[in-house]
């Protein structure tokens, strides 16, 4: 393509140079080959001077930034921070997924169950135990065995109207009735309140009863029958004859 224009170029010379004065016209010409030939090679020359300019203008900026820091070794130290940081939020956001999964588990069916057969587990290891210990049976009486001991007895029709004229009556009246303790059988003339305190002592002794016992059984105070075994006599009869009652004691009456 060059030498095209460069015949060209000479042709064009040559008609030139036919017509008019032709050697001016020529040397004009020469001079504006040359003035293009310098301008081209000007170009190129600032075209290669051009990447040089614009590396050292970058580098003045990235050592401008640079600058602006106390140093490198400061700057490493800050990424690495923020990288340490990123990964400590990683971790820490990996362990809460963990946690999350896990109470989800716990408190799923599949965990329920389980822990209901634990709870089965523990009920029969109890059984298990419970029908290893020996049994003991202390054969202890009831209660209302205990209040059925407790309660005065029911004397005979027999008792009630023996007489003490004679011991042959007293004999025949004892056969024809069941036989009885001592408390029963005894036979005392009351003149005072400190004799039917002390049969009424020897009654409670016999049953092996405490005066708060006794006391709870006669339906009294315990103060009450306290007084009335030391012979207190400002009591009410009504009371005592509750108390001998509860004594199965009965107050026979016999005109002199």
């Amino acid at each position: 393509m060059q030498s095209t224009g460069a015949s060209r170029a000479t042709d064009i010379a040559k008609l030139l140079a036919q017509a008019g004065p032709a050697q001016d016209l020529t040397k004009l010409l020469t001079d504006l080959k040359a003035s293009d030939d310098t301008f081209r090679n000007a170009t190129r020359a600032l075209s290669r001077h051009n990447a040089p300019i614009k590396n050292s203008l970058q580098a003045g900026e990235i050592a401008k930034a640079l600058s602006q820091i106390t140093s490198s070794q400061d700057l490493a130290k800050h990424i690495a921070h923020i990288n340490a940081s990123s990964e400590a939020l990683k971790a820490a956001s990996k362990d809460l997924l963990h946690r999350n999964e896990a109470i989800r588990k716990s408190v799923n069916a599949a965990g329920t169950a389980e822990a209901l057969s634990r709870v089965n587990a523990l009920g029969d290891l109890t059984k298990q135990l419970t029908g290893a210990i020996p049994q003991v049976n202390l054969k202890l009486p009831g209660v209302s065995q205990l209040i059925t001991a407790a309660l005065p007895r029911t004397l005979p029709d027999a008792y009630l109207l023996r007489g003490s004229e004679t011991n042959d009556e007293d004999e025949g009246a004892g056969a024809a009735s069941p036989r009885h303790s001592g408390t029963d059988t005894l036979r005392l003339e009351i003149v005072s309140a400190s004799d039917i305190g002390r049969l009424i002592r020897r009654a409670r002794e016999a049953r092996h009863l405490s005066q708060q016992s006794f006391a709870d059984l006669a339906g009294v105070g315990r103060r009450f029958l306290s007084e009335l075994e030391n012979g207190k006599p400002t009591l009410e009869l009504g009371k005592v004859l509750k108390v001998a009652h509860a004594a199965g004691i009965s107050l026979l009456a016999q005109v002199r």
